[in-house]
């Protein structure tokens, strides 16, 4: 009788999460920009709006939270990181943004990331500083936290805004 613990799949630790994590930043830009029309706000009161002066903008989170999941997924991939300009100024280019990731994210490959679960991952923190962790520490501890906070934060911006979001909302795309 084996006492081995059952092999830990990297793609299942980290895609559907990732994917998910999408879909609810989807969901609540969707709505926001409905909300926006329906009241006749400027759309930039609400995509530069921050919570506090020292934050990004929503549409900076938005960014933020795309460019983590993308990169997560060439990261694991073992890839060269694409790049996306960071040039959104509306709720509509915002949507397309995301709606990009997730194609990317449903194109990640199973059999590129499931061997590096052990594997050193190097990640830039600035010029100066790189982490490098794990297949597993990066997706458990970097890729997936840090995915959640941004999509948390533009969350919590879109509710200071006077967005109707609910936690339905954003936990939604966890459920199905």
């Amino acid at each position: 009788m084996s006492t081995n613990p059952p092999a830990q799949s990297l793609y299942d630790l980290s895609i559907p999460s990732t994917l998910a994590g999408c879909q609810s930043l989807l969901t609540i830009l969707k709505k926001a920009e409905v909300h926006v029309v329906e009241q006749k706000f400027t759309p930039s009161a609400v995509l530069e709006k921050r919570l506090f002066p020292d934050m990004l903008s929503f549409t900076r989170q938005v960014q933020m939270a795309t460019d983590t999941a993308r990169r997560g997924v060439d990261r694991l991939e073992g890839v060269v990181l694409s790049s996306v300009a960071d040039n959104e100024t509306s709720f509509g280019e915002l949507i397309a943004r995301v709606q990009a990731t997730i194609g990317r994210i449903k194109t990640a490959d199973r059999a590129k990331i499931d061997p590096h679960l052990e594997t050193e991952i190097e990640v830039k923190m600035g010029p100066e500083h790189t982490l490098t962790l794990t297949g597993r520490k990066y997706a458990e501890g970097f890729l997936l936290p840090n995915l959640l906070f941004h999509v948390t934060t533009a969350y919590n911006i879109l509710r200071t805004a006077g967005v109707p979001l609910g936690k339905r909302d954003y936990l939604a795309s966890f459920l199905s």
